[in-house]
């Protein structure tokens, strides 16, 4: 059995997925430790345990995701808890879980509003340091995208917010720019203050910009779920009204991630 002191001490590297039973079972503990890692430790090869080793990897601005070496091992053997926003072990599991159902539709998501655009999405990541993809997704659930629509809910630019929340933007006259009202709304939810964008925390995130009833009731939302195997049924049709049999039409944020990802188009773990 390899150990994690002895491919240090070696000076070592392989691929994570050919590393034997035994060292992924140091691995997974200590990324557990980390808060990186959710599930049992069974010492196997998975997702599970390819996203926690990816995170932790990217947070210490370490390459090649899928390669375990000497220097990012002693990293991992000095490295402090990570904080984490609320539920993170719940959005880890659903995430590593989740498989998109319509693969097709996420593509025409992705290639006729997101890859046009991502030179303006990435304008107000400049500015407020959220990921470029989450203005997309947020901007998609939100309007289907549309820039005369403001992100806070959809209403028109043309005059300030009617429906929740309404009055928005609080600050300037219409009619509004659509950057000018997207930052506001942003700030609005705090996500400029956010200073970690993992997987889990952006998941909490985005389920908290649309609002937490759906985890209130212990349904999975599908603001986040919808195109995935995580989400079937239950819908709010209107501000506080809950059907249990509508199905929400719109691609959840999860599966246009997940797609983002599978085509190299973003890296996120």
């Amino acid at each position: 059995m390899v150990t994690i002191s002895q491919v240090i001490a070696d000076k070592s590297t392989f691929p994570i997925n050919q590393a034997d039973s035994g060292f992924l079972t140091e691995l997974q503990t200590k990324l557990k430790e980390l808060n990186y890692y959710f599930v049992p430790v069974d010492g196997l090869y998975g997702p599970s345990t390819a996203g926690a080793w990816a995170q932790f990897k990217s947070d210490y601005s370490q390459s090649s995701p899928e390669i375990v070496g000497p220097g990012s091992l002693r990293l991992l053997a000095n490295a402090k808890p990570r904080n984490l926003s609320n539920n993170a072990a719940f959005y880890n599991r659903l995430w590593n879980g989740a498989q998109i159902q319509d693969h097709a539709a996420c593509d025409q998501v992705i290639d006729r509003s997101f890859i046009p655009h991502r030179g303006t999405y990435q304008e107000i990541q400049g500015e407020l340091s959220i990921p470029w993809y989450v203005i997309a997704c947020l901007h998609y659930r939100e309007s289907d995208c549309d820039f005369r629509t403001h992100l806070f809910n959809g209403d028109p630019l043309s005059h300030r917010t009617v429906n929740v929340p309404a009055g928005q933007p609080a600050h300037g006259n219409p009619p509004f720019t659509w950057a000018y009202s997207a930052k506001c709304a942003l700030e609005y939810d705090g996500l400029n203050r956010v200073n970690n964008w993992s997987i889990e925390s952006l998941l909490y995130e985005c389920e908290k910009f649309n609002g937490m009833g759906y985890h209130h009731l212990g349904i999975n939302s599908p603001y986040l779920w919808a195109n995935t195997n995580r989400y079937q049924a239950g819908k709010y049709v209107a501000d506080g009204r809950f059907s249990a049999t509508a199905v929400d039409q719109q691609l959840g944020i999860a599966s246009l991630l997940k797609r983002m990802q599978e085509r190299q188009l973003i890296s996120i773990y």
